[in-house]
């Protein structure tokens, strides 16, 4: 990667994969961001056991990458990916530009995604969240996905979506998270909040952002998923920072 282009790197949420970005990735490329949307361990292409999921498991992947690369990267977190870049931003702080909560969880060090679910009452994710038989993961059915998740989103890509999602690992919803001052407290943050959110709720998501404040804020008009709702104005977003 040469210094002219500037990485992005793409953490999609539970139940997902890389493939959720495939509609937005020409969107930065068009504006001189160099994407890059890897699967999380036990998601897509990378097969694992749901009892050998876990936060740290996520966090280490995304740091191998950000190894990788010859500059800081811009780390967008959609959803549940909010957790592992925070995560990642600890192990790796010099080589993160910007953290990007997309709609996404934000909290501090000590607790755990599980926790503002719950507390998050008027989410509509929630009503449709099942445990697997072993109880080592949870499952989003198609209902949920199409009311909670995609609301506004173009039905080709919501239909891929229902096709593809999978169970997702409970382990890393109910792991504190384990953050510094001095490590991920020095990474600048930034969040895009959605007004019309139905899995987190736009309360919950300006209760994170006063727990933990950002700059800038971006607000769009929409539902869960802006990348695949209003994607110039995101990716003209991320271009600025």
């Amino acid at each position: 990667m040469t210094k002219k282009q500037k990485p992005c790197v793409l953490v999609h949420g539970a139940w997902h994969g890389a493939w959720c970005w495939d509609e937005f990735k020409p969107y930065l490329t068009a504006r001189g961001l160099t994407p890059i949307a890897p699967d999380l361990p036990g998601h897509d292409g990378r097969p694992l056991p749901l009892a050998e999921v876990s936060l740290a498991g996520y966090a280490d992947a995304i740091a191998e990458i950000l190894d990788g690369l010859d500059e800081p990267a811009i780390l967008v977190g959609h959803s549940m990916g909010g957790i592992v870049i925070s995560e990642a931003a600890e192990r790796r702080p010099d080589k993160v530009r910007r953290l990007v909560y997309l709609s996404a969880f934000l909290l501090p060090g000590g607790v755990a995604m599980a926790a503002r679910m719950k507390e998050d009452t008027g989410s509509l994710a929630a009503r449709f969240v099942r445990r697997t038989e072993d109880g080592r993961g949870v499952l989003m059915g198609e209902e949920g996905l199409r009311t909670a998740i995609y609301e506004g989103v173009a039905a080709p890509v919501v239909d891929r979506a229902v096709k593809l999602s999978q169970p997702q690992a409970i382990a890393p919803f109910m792991t504190p998270l384990h953050l510094t001052a001095e490590r991920f407290g020095r990474v600048p943050r930034a969040f895009v909040e959605c007004t019309e959110d139905k899995a987190i709720t736009l309360d919950m998501q300006r209760r994170m952002q006063r727990d933990l404040p950002c700059d800038p804020v971006l607000t769009l008009a929409c539902g869960h998923c802006p990348h695949d709702i209003v994607p110039d104005a995101l990716a003209d977003f991320l271009a600025k920072l």
